[in-house]
């Protein structure tokens, strides 16, 4: 296009400006394009407010020089590039605008963020100068330097995997569902954290390191962006922003691979998160939550038992009454979650039913079971509640199967209910505070279960017995009121006299999963195969 002026025709120039380092954009710039390779890139975002329904995107970029920048776009600009942008990919950015940064969800280096708008152009780049542009930069921080760090700061951090918990359900404030993992990394300084795993990272890289550390084997995980926080002392968790990775090729993974193989799988670790453990997802018994009375913290405690199924009061048949109930099947506008509560028949026998939140209904009505059921172990026994996929998990089958087939045979439940009685389960339970006519009362929701793996068990246990004789604790109790108390449930094999155990002269401890045995700390078992640990 051109212009006419008194000096002649004017051509505009529709290229993307030069281009410039991102640490040097600022509001003042003008017109600038920057080249940079894409780390992380954010979900799809609806959302509601008083101008109506909308959706944002974000993804985050690196340049050769290595500062990083975070960028958004609204509305349109979400249909536009959203499936253009893939991360590793080096893109060249035109033509939007600087805005200053939100501290709380921004997390790259630069104080502002590029916003998109229906002007920008982003074009992706595959020249020689793209392939120059690294893939990641990662500024480590210590395990022992976390103590002294304030809360709430984003750090990058790498260790050896030491342990992996499973992976569990988890429920949003806004009703939504999503899925985490605890593991626990250590490194030369000797010092251990734990680290939470959040959405797609509990099942990427996690399953991987669960099924790694089952075998024997710790890997080397490196985690950028990961927020600092102050539970049980210290912890880190993922953010939207974090990437997570297997390292083995670094120059520090190399490092550290080096000093866990050559001795310092035998040290044990000093954890600098201390408390609250059954957060964490530990193993532990009944009789030590509520010796340690883990369900009077004022907020939930997670913990995970093996335990057996004493008493699974199960009701159906013509009486109606059963552990299924008619669920609500409509999807919530504000979260696009099924809105499963309790629905009322109008007129017994009418096939109209209608939901407290969402009114009468209109779709086929859902089920959904709520079952109770008292576990014990060797300690103590405890009424639980079990929702959803736990409850599935327990009787086999979904809880439209469950009732059809009360419906069809009154003794159907009676004869599941004795086939289920007294199966042990690993279990992941939720406990919390709750009150009952003025008293306080521990409940206990299941988040999941799964069959007792038996082998690993009997590994976890040999594991537990070698720390306890290298006098490294299992179980951290908490402060209680003075006064006599009944020993420790877990304690009490290592009251008479200290316990201890030792290896018969010329018997090698074989891993059942193929791997090495589990390293105790000095004092631990002596192993004689020779065996090594692997990084």
């Amino acid at each position: 296009r051109g212009m006419m002026t008194g000096s002649g025709p004017v051509v505009r120039n529709e290229g993307h400006a030069r281009i410039v380092p991102i640490a040097s954009l600022n509001p003042y710039s003008g017109r600038w394009s920057i080249k940079a390779r894409c780390t992380t890139k954010g979900d799809r975002k609806r959302f509601n407010n008083a101008r109506g329904d909308g959706q944002l995107f974000s993804f985050d970029l690196l340049d050769q020089q290595g500062s990083d920048i975070r960028v958004t776009g609204f509305g349109d600009v979400v249909d536009k590039f959203f499936d253009l942008i893939e991360v590793g990919n080096v893109y060249i950015v035109s033509r939007a605008s600087l805005l200053p940064k939100k501290p709380q969800f921004n997390h790259t280096s630069h104080q502002f963020e590029i916003r998109l708008d229906k002007d920008s152009t982003i074009e992706a780049a595959n020249d020689e100068e793209a392939t120059r542009i690294p893939q990641i930069i990662y500024n480590f921080k210590k395990i022992e330097d976390l103590e002294r760090m304030d809360v709430n700061q984003m750090v990058d951090i790498i260790g050896v995997v030491e342990q992996v918990n499973e992976s569990q359900l988890f429920t949003r404030k806004d009703g939504g569902e999503t899925r985490k993992r605890s593991i626990v990394l250590r490194d030369m300084s000797n010092k251990s954290i734990d680290l939470t795993l959040w959405g797609n990272f509990a099942d990427n890289p996690g399953d991987g390191l669960e099924e790694a550390c089952r075998n024997g084997v710790h890997p080397i995980l490196a985690a950028k962006c990961v927020r600092l926080g102050d539970f049980g002392g210290r912890s880190l968790s993922t953010v939207s922003s974090s990437q997570v990775r297997l390292e083995m090729q670094h120059p520090e993974a190399i490092k550290l691979q080096n000093w866990y193989q050559q001795g310092g799988a035998s040290m044990a670790p000093q954890a600098i998160t201390t408390k609250g453990m059954g957060k964490n997802n530990k193993l532990t018994t009944l009789g030590a939550v509520k010796a340690e009375e883990l369900w009077k913290t004022g907020k939930p405690e997670w913990i995970s038992v093996v335990a057996t199924i004493k008493n699974l009061p199960v009701e159906g048949g013509a009486s109606r009454k059963s552990i299924v109930y008619e669920a609500c099947p409509n999807v919530l506008s504000e979260n696009n979650r099924q809105c499963q509560k309790k629905l009322t028949e109008l007129e017994q026998g009418s096939g109209v039913w209608s939901c407290a939140r969402c009114g009468t209904l209109d779709a086929p009505l859902d089920y959904r079971y709520m079952a109770s059921m008292e576990i014990s172990d060797h300690t103590a026994a405890q009424w639980v509640t079990a929702f959803g996929e736990s409850a599935e998990a327990v009787f086999g089958m979904s809880a439209r199967d469950f009732r059809q087939n009360e419906e069809y045979n009154q003794d159907f439940a009676n004869t599941l209910q004795d086939e289920r009685n007294f199966t042990t389960w690993t279990f992941r339970l939720k406990v919390y505070e709750d009150t009952y006519q003025d008293v306080a009362r521990m409940k206990a929701q299941v988040q999941a279960l799964s069959p007792v793996d038996f082998a690993k068990e009997g590994w976890c246990t040999l594991d537990l017995i070698s720390k306890l004789e290298a006098g490294v604790p299992v179980l951290q109790a908490r402060s209680l009121p003075a006064g006599p108390a009944a020993p420790h449930p877990m304690a009490m094999a290592a009251q008479p006299g200290g316990l201890v155990m030792q290896q018969p002269a010329g018997m090698t401890m074989q891993n059942p999963y193929g791997g090495p045995p589990p390293m105790a700390a000095a004092g631990g078992f002596n192993n004689q195969g020779g065996n090594q640990m692997m990084g």
